[in-house]
C-alpha cells in the first residue's frame, strides 16, 4: 500500500533536479560533507557544488556551515523530511519486488567483533534466502561502529556503549569475561583467581577500539596494576593461539573459550567483568530488503528489544 506522503514525495521527485535532491539528501542524513562523501564514494567538491546549484536555483539557504560543521537551516530541515520520505518509498518498492522473487537477491554487508559470534546467524539468514550473497568483515567494535554510521556496512554486532541518533541496536546476550591460561601454566586447574594477580604476567589483548580491552584496561587502572608487558592482537583466534603456545595470558568473553580446555580457563574472582552484545543498523537502512529480512530472522520482536542510542 502506498504512503499518504506519496504524491507530495512524487509532485518533489518530478520537479527536481534527482541528483542534486540526493547530493542533499545525502549530506543532510550522514551529518556532514566528509561523510556524506566517503559514503558514496565521491569527492566533497562534488557533494558541496550539487548542494550549491541546488540553493541556488532555488534561492535558498539548506545548511549552515560553520568552519567543518553544518547544521541545517529551517528550510533544510522541512525539505529534509520530504526527502526521507522519497528514499523510503524507494527502499519500499525494493523490498516489494525483492519479495516477488522468493526472497531478497542483494549484498549484506556485515561486521562482527569475533567471527565465533556470527556462525549461526549467518548459516541461519544463507539457509534462509540461497539467492542473497553476504560479506562478512572481522573487526574492533569501534571501527564497525564508524563503518555503520558512513554506509560502508548494513549490519554490525560489537560489544560497545554508543550514543548515535542514526543508530538502532538490539539486544542480542550478556556474557562475562574469563581469564585464559596456557596447558603448561602455574593458574592451570584453578577455578578462579584474583584480577590483582595479573601484574607480572604477560597479557595478550585485543586491539584499542576493542570494548573486551577497554574494560580490562580501566580495571587495571583502578587498581594500579602493571602486567609485565601487553601483547596486542586483532583477532581473537591468534589470541587463543598465542595463550595455548604459553606465551602469556588473556581475558577473553565465555564465548571466545568455548574450545578451551576447562582447566585452562577460569573465572575472575574479585571483578565482575561482562559485556553486552549489541546487534546495530542505521535507522534510515532498516527498511533495505536484505537487512530487513535479516532482522527478522536473527531478532524478532518477541525475543530482543531494539531502540534507537
Amino acid at each position: 500500500m502506498l504512503t499518504n506522503s506519496f504524491h507530495a514525495v512524487l509532485v518533489l521527485t518530478m520537479s527536481i533536479n534527482r541528483t542534486l535532491l540526493a547530493a542533499f539528501h545525502s549530506v543532510a542524513n550522514a551529518g556532514s560533507f566528509t561523510a556524506a562523501a566517503h559514503e558514496k564514494s565521491v569527492t566533497q567538491s562534488t557533494l558541496s557544488v550539487q548542494v550549491g546549484q541546488l540553493e541556488k536555483t532555488y534561492g535558498c539557504k539548506l545548511f549552515l556551515r560553520h568552519g567543518r560543521s553544518i547544521a541545517l537551516t529551517e528550510t533544510g530541515r522541512e525539505l529534509y523530511n520530504l526527502t526521507r520520505q522519497q528514499f523510503d518509498a524507494e527502499q519500499e518498492a525494493e523490498a516489494l519486488l525483492s519479495r516477488k522473487i522468493c526472497g531478497p537477491t542483494g549484498h549484506l554487508r556485515m561486521g562482527a567483533v569475533s567471527s565465533v559470534l556470527v556462525v549461526e546467524y549467518l548459516k541461519t539468514f544463507l539457509s534462509a534466502f540461497p539467492l542473497s550473497t553476504l560479506a562478512l568483515e572481522i573487526s574492533n567494535s569501534q571501527k564497525i561502529i564508524t563503518d555503520i554510521s558512513d554506509g560502508n556496512l548494513d549490519v554490525g554486532i560489537i560489544a560497545f556503549p554508543i550514543v548515535d541518533p542514526r543508530i538502532e541496536k538490539v539486544v542480542l546476550r550478556q556474557e562475562s569475561l574469563h581469564i585464559l591460561v596456557g596447558p603448561d601454566h602455574e593458574w592451570r586447574a584453578r577455578k578462579d583467581v584474583d584480577f590483582s594477580k595479573l601484574a607480572d604476567q604477560t597479557l595478550i589483548l585485543r586491539e584499542r577500539g576493542s570494548r573486551t580491552r577497554q574494560l580490562i584496561e580501566d580495571n587495571l587502572g583502578a587498581l594500579k596494576i602493571s602486567p609485565r608487558r601487553i601483547i596486542e592482537l586483532n583477532e581473537w583466534a591468534a589470541v587463543r593461539e598465542l595463550v595455548q603456545a604459553n606465551v602469556g595470558v588473556s581475558i577473553v568473553p565465555e564465548s571466545e573459550a568455548r574450545t578451551i580446555d576447562d582447566d585452562c580457563k577460569m573465572r575472575i574472582r574479585d571483578v565482575d567483568m561482562h559485556i553486552t552484545q549489541f546487534l546495530i543498523y542505521r535507522h534510515d537502512r532498516r527498511k533495505l530488503a536484505t537487512l530487513k529480512s535479516f532482522l527478522k530472522l536473527i531478532a524478532p520482536a518477541d525475543r530482543s528489544v531494539s531502540e534507537t542510542i
